[in-house]
Order: C-alpha cells, then sequence, then structure tokens
C-alpha cells in the first residue's frame, strides 16, 4: 500500500520566510538548523525527523501534529500553538520565549536543560513532561492537566500554577518559585508526605 506521506518540502539549513503550510504529512522531514520565520503551519503532521538547532520566529501552529520529532536545542520566540500535538518528541537544551500554548497535547516531552520564558500553556493536557534541569520564569499553567510531571533539579521563579490539576511525579522540593492554590496543596500532600518519609494512617 503506498504511503500517504508527501515529500519533504524542508531542506536542512534552509531560511523559510512567510510561507504557509497546509495539509501536509511528511515522514522523517530534515529540520536541522530550518529557519522558520513569520510562517503558519496548519494541519500539518511530521513523524520523526530531526530538527537540532531549528529556529521558529513569529510563526503559528494550529492543528499539527508532531510524534517522534527531535528538534533539541531549537529556539522558538514569538510563537502561537493552538489545537496541536507533540508526542516523543525531544527539545532538550531548546530556549522558548514569549510561546503561547493553547488547547494542546504534550505527551511524553523531554525539556531538560530548556529555558522557558513567559511561556503560557491555556487549556492542555500534559503528561510526562521531563523538565529536569530546566529553567522556568513567568511560565504560566492555565486551566490544565498535569501528569507525571518531572521537575528534578529546575528552577522556577514566578510560575503560576494556579486553576490547573496537578501531578508531579518527581521534584517537588523545586517548587520554590511557584504560586499554587489552597487545594493544590492538598492534592499534593501525599506525595510531599512521601518525601519526607512521613507517614499519614488514621487513628
Amino acid at each position: 500500500m503506498p504511503s500517504s506521506a508527501t515529500p519533504s518540502p524542508f531542506r536542512a539549513g534552509a531560511l523559510v520566510e512567510q510561507e504557509t503550510f497546509e495539509h501536509l504529512t511528511v515522514d522523517a522531514p530534515e529540520l536541522e538548523g530550518c529557519r522558520f520565520v513569520d510562517c503558519d503551519f496548519r494541519a500539518v503532521t511530521l513523524t520523526g525527523g530531526r530538527g537540532d538547532r531549528s529556529s521558529w520566529r513569529d510563526t503559528t501552529l494550529a492543528g499539527v501534529r508532531l510524534s517522534g520529532t527531535a528538534l533539541p536545542r531549537s529556539t522558538w520566540l514569538d510563537v502561537v500553538v493552538t489545537g496541536s500535538a507533540f508526542s516523543g518528541c525531544e527539545l532538550y537544551g531548546s530556549q522558548l520565549r514569549r510561546v503561547r500554548l493553547e488547547g494542546c497535547l504534550l505527551d511524553s516531552l523531554n525539556l531538560r536543560d530548556a529555558v522557558l520564558r513567559d511561556v503560557v500553556l491555556d487549556d492542555c493536557t500534559v503528561r510526562h513532561l521531563d523538565l529536569g534541569s530546566a529553567k522556568l520564569t513567568d511560565v504560566t499553567f492555565r486551566d490544565c492537566t498535569v501528569e507525571q510531571l518531572d521537575l528534578t533539579a529546575a528552577t522556577l521563579s514566578r510560575v503560576d500554577l494556579r486553576g490547573s490539576r496537578l501531578d508531579i511525579a518527581r521534584g517537588l522540593d523545586r517548587l520554590t518559585g511557584a504560586v499554587v492554590e489552597p487545594a493544590q496543596v492538598l492534592d499534593l500532600a501525599p506525595a510531599m508526605a512521601a518525601q519526607l518519609g512521613l507517614r499519614v494512617e488514621a487513628r
């Protein structure tokens, strides 16, 4: 059965400006060193491929699906992502600034050693997000469902977690610099007690 994927319109190291990509399915795209400026991605599916040190600036992604795509050390500036899904993607060492994600699914996303500044996640489902050793400043999780969040060795400053459902797998001790609601503290209490070695038993 022939593949439904289309030939890749991307070329490693290319500068792409003011382009619109619509209704594309691309396997193993070559995105290494690509620079996307003022571009629109609509209903685009990327499976596998690499985009080391790629750059995404003043760009929008709507209805985009990335599966197993490696984008380590990539740069994202003034990017808006809506109704999209990133699954099993590698973005370790990346820099995200003034990025907004709305109604997105982030599943098994590796953001270790990443730098996030002025980032908003709104109404997103976040599963198995690895923020180990990452630096987060002015980051907001608004009305999100967060499952299995790893904050090991992360640094948080002015991180707003209010209004989201939280499940932190590792790195509870790194929540200094975050703000939560009283109800969220109660939800986190069992994990905090376990980390402290505190037994909680009814008499």
